[in-house]
């Protein structure tokens, strides 16, 4: 069917003169031959009939039709004596034709699927099965007495077989393989040695078809212009085990995460770079490649080398931590949107914003995608403007209030394009990146201005716990990407931060700084999770949602496995996961007035995570902007488009089912929403501060109180920029390299 309509289309693009005519006049079943049907006990024991009529017309007489199915009409071909001898005489069955391919050559297309349980049928592109399967077997008799095929001897020489074969839902197939069947033929070159595959190649391209017909106009933009994985970068990287126990370099960037990949490269252009990070590379981990992965990642439990490290704050609310070569822009949900105009303001940096489009432009070129909406982001999207969230803004890059879709680093084909990948631009002559390399602590020296210390260098361990040294070249500096909880982390077991902290762990102090590990914030995440009554397609945000009062409203959809208790139909084993798909719309915002800190639990473990407090709602402004954004999450549910996902045909936001807590009923009740607000905290891993602009570092990101030090990453930020801050980190990598590079320049 999808084949016969591509090919409609295309005929009908090339020739639009042409006229589809139905073939059918009319959609009403007809049982008018329901004459001609008899339950067999009605026929006689004995009657004679003349001639069938083939597909082409052509009448043959004497002629018994085989139509049983790939089973059936082999078996009574068989039976009646027709096929190999040695099968046929161990059963005692006269041999009226010997041929010893009837029943063999059996395949059957091999299908695998998962099971979704709705309310009502759904088409389900989810099986997965192929053609042409080379594995073939054989069909053979059980018994010799059961269902016979009777013929008199003397239509025997002018016998012919017709055995048209139907594929119904298992697609079983052999038999009247052409050439092979000499007591018979089919009439119609209907012999199948691989049936005709109609599955996901023929749809998309049907549907490629039809939205070219409907919207001629439609450009498919691209932002990046390959969507294939590039481990080009892999030419650079080594396990740190490799790396000598002392070496010197321009610049040594502590983090491959979201902001260390882009520095690197940059940086690669004319100077020698080291990065050390902590995790593994991606092809060690091929879950993080993909959108597939995405929650595999988060629920894998945390063997001290996964790439999300878990942590849990001491609001007791559950957290994550990028740890590996790409760092959380590698375990994120890829969305890819700017920065805000109100952090530019009060970031507290001078910012260059012709080059700050330029390297936003950089990273776009490289791993932003313009994907296709999925069913269930195209829903979504639709919700939010029927819920007032407008202006519609199509799509954007740009931080806009009102509803619109963004760039992805996840491409069409679903694959991953993180911080990583942006190593590819780099020189990699001039870049070596270290993997499972602990940075324990920085090295400081006496400088010419006798005031402040210099950093030299640092030192680090690798997975066999060796110990190594990385030290800069004159003029060179190191540099901490390791993110909100890496970088304040290592400022404190270096000796930078609060005296009486440090001096509780008996650290020496290097300098003294009371803001290193305060105005540590969380961006608070508040959701509920609808339960889908009909499978959704697993999606990412495409779509978010800007409201006037700057809340954030986005949704991802998914499955959510677990195993049912006893196996029956399609389910093969009693382990199969009975799959339900959740919808989860998720509000935040950004800049919480509520802030906490980080503080070490080791004074020589850096494998040891920080204590970290946001305090949550602590500030009551904060949790009014929460039932604010949960109230604007009540409008969603009461719109036209999201009514497809309830259970029952109810008015307003009744009909829904909710995994977890759902919305209070009386929404104009601060008191509910704020307890509904507090009790569902969670967080979306924007998590930033510990080394704020203006107090740990200045505005060129310098460490105060040091030379050659800085901290590029998301712990200088007071607020999270845009919906999602992982733009502006890339953002951010690139443009500091690139004001290093001025900077040399100049000085020479």
């Amino acid at each position: 069917m999808a084949i016969a309509l591509l090919l409609l289309l295309l005929l009908y693009i090339l020739h639009p003169q042409l006229e589809v005519t139905a073939l059918a006049t009319s959609s009403d079943r007809d049982f008018s031959r329901m004459t001609s049907v008899h339950n067999a006990t009605d026929s006689p024991l004995e009657d004679i009939y003349d001639y069938i009529q083939d597909s082409s017309g052509i009448y043959k007489t004497c002629e018994v039709v085989l139509s049983a199915g790939p089973i059936g009409s082999l078996q009574l071909l068989l039976l009646r004596g027709v096929g190999p001898v040695h099968h046929l005489s161990s059963l005692h069955i006269p041999i009226v034709y010997s041929n010893p391919d009837v029943g063999n050559f059996m395949a059957d297309n091999p299908r695998n699927n998962i099971n979704i349980v709705g309310p009502f049928a759904l088409d389900s592109s989810t099986a997965q099965k192929f053609s042409g399967s080379k594995s073939t077997a054989s069909l053979q008799l059980l018994s010799s007495a059961k269902v016979k095929l009777y013929g008199s001897t003397s239509f025997l020489k002018q016998w012919t077989l017709l055995v048209v074969l139907k594929e119904r839902g298992r697609w079983i197939h052999s038999q009247c393989l052409t050439g092979d069947q000499s007591a018979g033929h089919c009439y119609d070159d209907r012999p199948f040695k691989v049936t005709i595959e109609t599955l996901k190649m023929a749809t998309a391209l049907f549907l490629i078809m039809l939205s070219y017909i409907l919207h001629p106009h439609l450009e498919v933009l691209a932002l990046a212009t390959s969507s294939d994985h590039d481990f080009s970068y892999m030419k650079s990287v080594q396990n740190a085990t490799d790396l000598p126990l002392e070496e010197s370099y321009d610049y040594i960037i502590v983090g491959g995460g979201t902001a260390g990949c882009p520095l690197a490269a940059t940086l690669s252009e004319k100077y020698s770079v080291l990065v050390l990070e902590r995790g593994s590379a991606p092809v060690s981990y091929p879950n993080v490649l993909s959108a597939n992965g995405l929650l595999a990642n988060l629920l894998q439990e945390d063997d001290g080398k996964t790439p999300a490290q878990r942590f849990t704050s001491e609001d007791g609310v559950p957290n994550a931590r990028g740890r590996i070569l790409g760092g959380s822009s590698m375990i994120n949900v890829g969305f890819f949107s700017r920065a805000d105009d109100q952090f530019y303001n009060e970031s507290g940096i001078d910012w260059d914003m012709d080059l700050v489009e330029k390297s936003y432009q950089w990273v776009e070129d490289t791993i932003v995608f313009r994907s296709n909406l999925s069913a269930f982001q195209s829903i979504f999207r639709k919700a939010l403007l029927q819920a007032g969230v407008g202006p519609d803004n199509g799509f954007s890059l740009k931080h806009l209030v009102g509803t619109k879709t963004s760039g992805s680093t996840f491409d069409n084909q679903g694959r991953r394009h993180g911080a990583v990948e942006l190593l590819n631009r780099a020189v990699l002559k001039n870049l070596r990146v270290a993997v499972e390399a602990y940075v324990e602590r920085i090295i400081f020296s006496s400088s010419n201005n006798a005031s402040r210390l210099s950093a030299s260098g640092v030192i680090y361990t690798d997975s066999k716990g060796k110990t190594h040294r990385a030290l800069i070249r004159e003029k060179g500096e190191v540099i901490l990407s390791a993110g909100a909880i890496g970088s304040p982390q290592l400022l404190l077991l270096s000796g930078i931060g609060p005296v009486h902290h440090l001096s509780s762990l008996h650290i020496p102090i290097v300098h003294s700084n009371p803001d290193v590990g305060n105005f540590m914030a969380d961006n608070p995440r508040n959701n509920i999770n609808i339960v889908a009554p009909y499978a959704l397609d697993p999606s990412v945000v495409q779509v978010v949602g800007i409201t006037s009062e700057f809340n954030i409203i986005e949704a991802i959809s998914y499955p959510l496995p677990f195993s049912f208790p006893q196996p029956f139909g399609l389910f093969p084993k009693s382990t199969s996961p009975l799959q339900l798909t959740v919808a989860t719309i998720v509000e935040k915002f950004t800049g919480p007035q509520s802030t906490g800190s980080l503080r070490l639990l080791s004074s020589a473990k850096v494998k040891v995570s920080p204590a970290v407090r946001f305090n949550y709602f602590s500030e009551t402004v904060d949790l009014a902007r929460c039932v604010k954004g949960m109230r604007k999450v009540g409008d969603l549910l009461e719109t036209v488009s999201l009514e497809e996902l309830k259970f029952e045909d109810l008015e307003g936001a009744e009909g829904f089912k909710f995994l977890g807590p759902s919305l209070p009923k009386n929404q104009s009740d601060d008191a509910s929403m704020g307890t509904f607000c507090r009790s569902t905290v969670t967080t979306f891993w924007h998590y930033h501060g510990g080394c704020l602009v203006g107090k740990v570092v200045d505005g060129d990101y310098r460490v105060k109180g040091t030379n050659s030090l800085r901290v590029v990453d998301g712990s200088t930020f007071n607020a999270s920029p845009g919906t999602n801050p992982q733009a502006t980190l890339m953002m951010i990598g690139r443009y500091i390299g690139l004001k290093i590079l001025q900077q040399r320049r100049a000085a020479k």
